[in-house]
């Protein structure tokens, strides 16, 4: 017990409040705790009462200081204390002011605001990086072919030079070898259709 209120001045001194309670029921044993202050008349003080704060112990007076929770004015947890049994045999109470503890909740609320406004700062960054990206080097590249091929009809003198080291600029030279595989075969026919014409008006001169 003396390590335990030697525990609670430590933590008093850092501005945090501390008592000890021991179930009443042991009073048969601890006889000199007969007179201690009690909460609700099931536990008893069994720490040093020249460091308890009255006004702490008052308020847990209605309230069940077997668990964590707040009261007016101060926010306190609650840690069983086993004997050598194994069974609970009273309670160390550690407390802060209520105020203090929501003036840091309040500061790790103000932060996360802080960090999540950066992050969604940092994402809309990328995503106009991303929309350039795409833009520059999917899209435009498209546009272009699209615009070429509805311009007029002549699609055998197309060419499509993209700048681009991707896929767009495989499937533009593919394209342009296509194109010129049609163009020949164009060609070729063309002049099979001449040597035909020729050789219809030679007939019809020798008749």
């Amino acid at each position: 017990m003396q390590d335990l209120n030697s525990i609670i001045k430590e933590a008093k001194s850092r501005g945090v409040e501390g008592f000890i309670l021991m179930d009443a029921k042991h009073l048969s044993i601890a006889k000199a705790l007969a007179s201690a202050p009690k909460i609700n008349n099931q536990f008893v003080l069994a720490s040093d009462r020249k460091s308890l704060n009255q006004k702490l112990f008052d308020e847990l007076k209605s309230l069940d200081i077997r668990k964590t929770g707040t009261s007016e004015n101060f926010f306190f947890t609650s840690t069983p204390i086993k004997g050598f049994s194994g069974k609970v045999v009273g309670y160390a109470i550690m407390a802060e002011k209520l105020s203090k503890v929501e003036a840091l909740v309040d500061k790790a609320e103000s932060a996360m605001t802080f960090q999540l406004i950066l992050m969604a700062i940092v994402d809309l960054g990328v995503l106009l990086i991303l929309s350039y990206v795409v833009r520059k080097y999917v899209v435009q590249p498209i546009e272009y072919i699209s615009d070429e091929l509805q311009r007029d009809d002549r699609i055998l003198n197309k060419r499509f030079d993209l700048d681009t080291n991707d896929e767009l600029a495989v499937i533009g030279q593919n394209f342009n070898q296509f194109i010129d595989q049609i163009r020949q075969v164009v060609l070729k026919a063309k002049s099979n259709n001449e040597s035909i014409q020729q050789t219809l008006l030679a007939l019809r001169v020798a008749q």
